[in-house]
């Protein structure tokens, strides 16, 4: 995972001046509403600290279960309790622990650098594992009753069928590149996937440019393609689709897209100014009308998702840079880049504050579920109710 422009160390920006329109908050007290009580924390046994490398993994919730990735493997986790309840290890020696997992149907599909493989959720049991024969990466990947959809480092999208592991079909969504292009996340909205890349189109490292590609899913063929045109960029993140909306984290050039599904062109971005800009590690989160996002300028920003306005962003802890962002029903939970702190942000509010109930190394993303924040630590899964 590339590391931020912006030093991931404590920041804190209080002398920005604010967009027209934007409120911000200072108050670094808590709030009742954006209290989280522990509900249940189980230890990973047989684990090993997972380190920077599990970071990026988002818990998935369903069928009672909580599935999470590590470098063991895929386990699975009684929602209520936290149980234990099975564990798979697709790949002999261990994975590199992404754990970017998708689920539909039953099965739960999982891609990391050794391969990609496939298990029954109910069961535990192991459908299938192999390797691709494009070099695998580490993608947010996309799962539908049609197939599963994965990408590589090497800008190839592959169409699998979850149930045998067979190829369906294969796009270079790059063609012709001829330095690297990777493949960082797969969005489904009907018969269409939007998948997101970071694309260097010299030999040197910079600069860099994003590519939204949109592929007939049943086919595999390009439809249409949207790359950034700032001087540096990349989609670091699977683009929400929200309407008509592809909304985006341009984590190089530092804001926040939205590009138009329908004519092809982008609609806004969050503006670069000497006030400041958002730099979000990983993809916003989109409710409603709203986007949140996480910045690794350590404040969290609300932002319209009609106009790209910026509505207010929360201030006034000291923490360190913030990587990833949930919604609860009260609270915003943001988590600090790498592995550190959950920050909770009161949405009516604005006010802030570290979370003190949970130990200083959350190592995933949240997932919320039904007021239910799952996460990982380094050592251990954890369930938390929230507001």
């Amino acid at each position: 995972m590339r590391k931020s422009a912006i030093v991931a160390c404590s920041l804190l920006w209080p002398a920005l001046l604010l967009a027209p329109g934007c409120s911000e908050s200072n108050a670094g007290i808590e709030s009742s509403r954006s209290g989280i009580k522990q509900l249940w924390t189980t230890t990973l046994t047989g684990s090993e600290p997972e380190g920077d490398g599990a970071w990026p993994g988002v818990p998935v919730v369903t069928h009672g279960q909580v599935l999470v990735g590590g470098r063991l493997g895929i386990a699975a986790f009684d929602a209520a309790n936290g149980r234990e309840l099975w564990r798979v290890h697709p790949w002999p020696g261990g994975n590199h622990a992404w754990g970017f997992i998708a689920e539909f149907d039953g099965r739960a599909c999982m891609e990391d650098w050794p391969g990609i493989a496939c298990v029954d959720v109910v069961t535990g049991k192991l459908l299938w594992s192999r390797g691709l024969a494009a070099s695998t990466a580490s993608c947010e990947t996309a799962l539908d009753a049609s197939g599963w959809y994965v990408g590589t480092d090497s800008h190839m999208v592959h169409a699998i069928d979850p149930s045998t592991g067979q190829e369906k079909w294969a796009t270079d969504v790059n063609p012709g590149s001829k330095y690297p292009s990777r493949v960082f996340g797969i969005s489904i909205s009907g018969d269409t996937l939007y998948v997101t890349t970071v694309r260097q189109p010299m030999s040197t490292s910079l600069p860099t440019v994003g590519d939204l590609i949109a592929l007939d899913r049943n086919t595999g063929r390009i439809l249409f393609t949207y790359t950034t045109s700032t001087t540096n960029g990349g989609f670091q993140g699977a683009a929400t689709i929200s309407g008509r909306l592809a909304i985006m984290n341009d984590a190089w050039g530092h804001g926040i897209v939205a590009v138009d599904r329908f004519t092809e062109r982008e609609l806004w971005r969050t503006p670069v100014t000497p006030s400041g800009f958002i730099n979000s590690e990983t993809r916003p989160v989109v409710v409603g009308d709203t986007v949140f996002a996480a910045s690794t300028d350590t404040q969290v920003y609300s932002v319209n998702a009609n106009t790209g306005a910026i509505q207010w962003r929360a201030i006034g802890v000291k923490h360190g840079s913030l990587g990833s962002i949930s919604a609860c029903r009260s609270a915003l939970l943001a988590v600090e880049y790498g592995a550190g702190n959950i920050i909770a942000i009161d949405r009516t509010s604005h006010a802030s504050t570290i979370v003190s109930s949970v130990p200083r190394d959350v190592y995933s993303r949240i997932t919320v579920d039904a007021n239910v924040a799952y996460f990982e630590l380094s050592d251990a899964v954890a369930a938390y109710r929230c507001e």
